[in-house]
């Protein structure tokens, strides 16, 4: 939460005799500022005519002063007005914009209320409201991607509110002490710049005076709405399989997000990201290094021909452009192309095979995806790992900003991955490949249980495994033309430990970090 005051002076003064005045003129100053510029510049032009009149006459008289007084009576305006008009130039109140950002305090804005008299220098009988309006302008700054929302409130209502009958309203809303919400973005555009309209009405009979008021804007992130504003932090503070649905920035398709015994949060739903000719993934939104941006180019292809499979169960393939650079990947290139295969337009995916105990589906009845869509290695990694890579892991992935793919094996045995450590967090696991004999392990892994697994199966000239097996990819690179992943069906499973041929298309989930 971003909190800021903002102060606000309404000026009610009495208008000067002009025949048929009345409403509210255009801000000035205080009607006690112009008094006491009135008596400094009387004060300097009766010092000045003083010393002049007696410059050949040390004597002061009583007829000196009373010749200084005049002169200095009759300079007075010559003084003064122009001094009152240069000040209000740079200091009109009005002009005073409240600005809210996230390092700055806003000003005060002044508004004066001129009170009308008639030709004779009295109060009018009028009896409607004085209405005037000033503008206020917020800026804020934020990198949520579900944006954020901004609220006002009065901090204390004066009591003179209630005995002189002033109203206060922000973008036509009332203002008291209980906050309103006055705008809503929901992006992450930055920094956003608003203007709000402050309208103050009062009686014409109200007593001449200053009415100030402190408004307090408040600042507050939207809810996590997106994938992208999921962070390690708010998924910390969440409890133990709590379970949300967030939407991907990118394309607005929603998926499950839930913290396991892990203590990560991970998706529950496989990743459903077409990919289309042109779409350029840049790390605002994709888990990408700073200053890396790739655009996916669907020029060539010698998988489809440009064209999707008759079947719909390919959906895409080609080679990734970078921007700044050539193409990589060369033809006939099945490792270094961008593929993907959608397993739900066929009935591969229905059929569940091996999953017994849930309605016949490969996936959860609740999934927002389905089986999701299957992806090369290359284009899993956002073709940060190539072919010829034989070890460490990929530097970024088609998952959304602020997430990842999980880690695989490291070493023979490794424990310390991402896959083992989620095995490892339920009874019964052991961090490789094992059985599912215990009812917690396969309560994990399963459509049925925690991660909700599904049995998407994999791609490569043809689909295949839909209903008996699923497999996901995870960051970590084996040797030539293997990546570590996590295999399971009914039975056992491969947690991290799985070497896929990086050419094939599986599946993908992601956990934030």
């Amino acid at each position: 939460m971003q909190n800021l005051t903002q102060t606000l002076n309404i000026n009610v003064v009495n208008t000067p005799s002009v025949p048929n005045a009345g409403g509210i003129t255009s801000p000035g100053f205080l009607s006690p500022t112009v008094v006491a510029l009135s008596i400094l510049s009387f004060a300097l032009l009766l010092l000045i005519a003083v010393r002049i009149l007696t410059r050949n006459n040390k004597t002061t008289t009583k007829r000196t002063i009373h010749k200084a007084t005049t002169i200095s009576l009759m300079l007075l305006p010559l003084l003064t007005i122009p001094t009152i008009a240069i000040l209000s130039n740079n200091l009109n109140p009005l002009n005073t914009q409240a600005t809210s950002n996230l390092s700055s305090v806003t000003p005060a804005i002044d508004i004066n209320i001129y009170k009308p008299k008639d030709s004779n220098n009295s109060p009018t009988n009028q009896t409607k409201p004085l209405t005037k309006t000033a503008t206020s302008t917020t800026t804020v700054t934020t990198d949520n991607y579900s944006g954020y929302t901004l609220s006002a409130k009065l901090n204390q209502t004066p009591a003179s509110d209630t005995t002189n009958n002033i109203t206060l309203t922000l973008n036509n809303e009332k203002l008291t002490e209980n906050s309103i919400n006055i705008y809503t973005n929901e992006t992450n555009t930055s920094p956003s710049t608003q203007d709000h309209t402050i309208a103050v009405t009062v009686p014409q009979d109200i007593q001449s005076g200053t009415y100030k008021y402190n408004i307090t804007y408040d600042v507050v992130d939207n809810p996590s709405t997106t994938m992208q504003s999921m962070t390690k932090a708010k998924c910390d503070a969440l409890t133990l399989n709590e379970t949300i649905t967030l939407r991907d920035a990118r394309d607005n398709q929603e998926y499950r997000m839930r913290k396991l015994a892990d203590n990560n949060c991970w998706m529950i739903d496989n990743l459903k990201l077409e990919l289309e000719q042109g779409m350029t993934l840049t790390p605002a939104t994709t888990n990408l290094k700073t200053g890396t941006e790739v655009t996916v180019d669907f020029a060539w292809d010698n998988f489809t021909s440009g064209t999707r499979d008759t079947t719909g169960k390919f959906v895409t393939s080609g080679r990734l452009t970078k921007i700044g650079s050539s193409a990589t990947g060369t033809d006939h290139d099945e490792y270094n192309a961008w593929r993907q295969a959608n397993p739900n337009t066929t009935n591969e995916c229905q059929n569940n095979i091996g999953d017994s105990g849930n309605s016949g589906l490969s996936y959860n009845t609740n999934s927002k995806t389905k089986c999701g869509y299957l992806y090369n290695f290359y284009t899993a990694a956002a073709s940060t790992a190539l072919n010829t890579q034989t070890s460490g892991t990929a530097n970024g992935s088609i998952c959304p900003a602020n997430w990842k793919l999980p880690s695989g094996l490291f070493g023979p045995r490794d424990k310390t991955n991402d896959f083992a450590k989620l095995d490892l967090a339920y009874n019964g696991g052991t961090g490789v490949d094992h059985n599912l004999s215990s009812p917690d392990t396969q309560n994990l892994w399963l459509s049925t249980g925690a991660w909700q697994g599904a049995l998407s199966g994999g791609y490569y000239s043809n689909l295949f495994g839909q209903g008996r097996y699923g497999t996901y990819w995870s960051s970590s690179v084996g040797p030539a033309g293997v990546t570590y992943g996590t295999n399971f069906d009914s039975g056992s499973v491969y947690p991290g430990t799985d070497n896929g041929d990086r050419a094939n298309g599986f599946a993908i989930r992601c956990l934030v970090g």
